[in-house]
């Protein structure tokens, strides 16, 4: 699923609706599909989703589990953690700037490992898997 998809999907899931006439100041900006780009306004207004260091926002490009887990976490409005009551065999390759939400998403079972206590970070996220942890978010919002 593209960083475009996602922003779209999250922000349809907590019933946010289009910013009329957005504007952008990012590199990339021309690169930006018109259908994603109230949503995008509105994602970046509640800083669930930032650009890159270069100043664009990648809207084609493939969402990381810890790209999409940050925009999860910061969609739903759930608190980042310190710590996580999963041991990963590869935490050591979740980048520090996604670490405390990852940890949350796991405590909240809203992730999960893989069968070989792997999270793979970097892997792309499809389609079924976002929207296996928005069902998820909101089941734990219904429980609050």
């Amino acid at each position: 699923i593209t960083r475009a998809e996602a922003v779209t999907a999250l922000m349809k899931s907590i019933g946010y609706g289009l910013v009329p006439n957005p504007e952008f100041t990012f590199a990339d900006k021309n690169e930006i599909p018109n259908w994603v780009k109230g949503f995008l306004k509105t994602a970046l207004d509640l800083n669930v989703v930032g650009g890159y260091e270069d100043n664009t926002f990648s809207a084609s490009r493939n969402v990381t589990r810890q790209e999409v887990v940050i925009m999860l976490m910061k969609t739903f409005r759930f608190e980042p953690s310190e710590t996580s009551r999963i041991a990963l065999a590869d935490q050591g390759n979740i980048a520090p700037w996604s670490k405390k939400y990852v940890n949350t998403a796991c405590n909240l079972e809203i992730v999960k490992g893989y069968s070989d206590n792997t999270f793979m970070p970097n892997k792309n996220v499809t389609r079924a898997e976002l929207f296996t942890m928005i069902a998820k978010c909101l089941e734990h919002l219904e429980k609050q």
